[in-house]
């Protein structure tokens, strides 16, 4: 079994997170049925584990934009973009539901530092008469730091970590932060994957460097661990 923790030298991307498959709950689609929304957020995953988004603007993470003189540049402004995905009504007929993407840069209104990308699935608001809000079920953030380091080059421009990042975020139900560590040893040790892979807090200690790249898990309840790092 391959260490859940890597480092430059083994890979610099998200290992796949083929492990912590979807499961059922209850619906928040409105009169989709569990099995839709499951099927939806495992077609997601899959999407996102590919980087086979249909809809996906080039430049990810960030965007291309026409420049206004025939060519185009890099972008860093907030955006959103849909996927549809093919579902079946209660009558079996094929149907398409929607998932959205979006990118949010900082700001006061916000009152985080980080960039962020989140993935959004349909619910009915039936505060609305009807009308169809959006849950989270997906959630990465971004320490701007992150960007001025070795690693920065690499998350500004391989869409796969961020990609990779939201498909675990999404499996875990969990918040994924990347961001430099701060040369305090991590106060809640290595997720319990990591530990089955052998990897002791030690060991982690021992290989975490000045400009080492973090990837923390936040779950519902504010607890925080160490996902894996990168070092370069």
């Amino acid at each position: 079994m391959s260490s859940f923790y890597f480092t430059k030298e083994s890979s610099p991307y998200l290992p796949t997170p083929s492990y912590y498959p979807p499961t059922a709950g209850k619906s928040i689609f409105g009169d989709m049925s569990n099995t839709d929304q499951i099927s939806i957020k495992a077609q997601l995953r899959n999407r996102l584990n590919s980087c086979r988004l249909a809809n996906m603007p080039a430049g990810f993470p960030f965007r291309h934009v026409h420049d206004g003189h025939g060519s185009y540049r890099l972008s860093y402004d907030s955006y959103e973009f849909r996927e549809d995905f093919l579902t079946s009504s209660h009558d079996q007929r094929p149907r398409y539901e929607s998932a959205t993407i979006s990118f949010s840069q900082p700001s006061s209104r916000s009152k985080t530092k980080y960039l962020t990308w989140r993935a959004y699935i349909p619910i009915t608001d039936t505060y609305s008469r009807g009308s169809y809000g959006k849950s989270a079920i997906a959630h990465v953030q971004v320490d701007p730091a992150a960007l001025k380091t070795p690693y920065g080059q690499t998350l500004m421009t391989d869409p796969l970590v961020v990609l990779r990042a939201l498909a675990i975020s999404l499996e875990l139900g969990i918040v994924v932060t990347i961001q430099p560590w701060d040369g305090a040893a991590p106060t809640n040790g290595p997720t319990r994957r990591a530990s089955k892979c052998g990897q002791s807090m030690r060991h982690m200690q021992a290989t975490l460097r000045p400009g080492s790249i973090v990837y923390l898990a936040t779950s519902s309840d504010g607890t925080q661990k160490t996902l894996f790092y990168v070092n370069h």
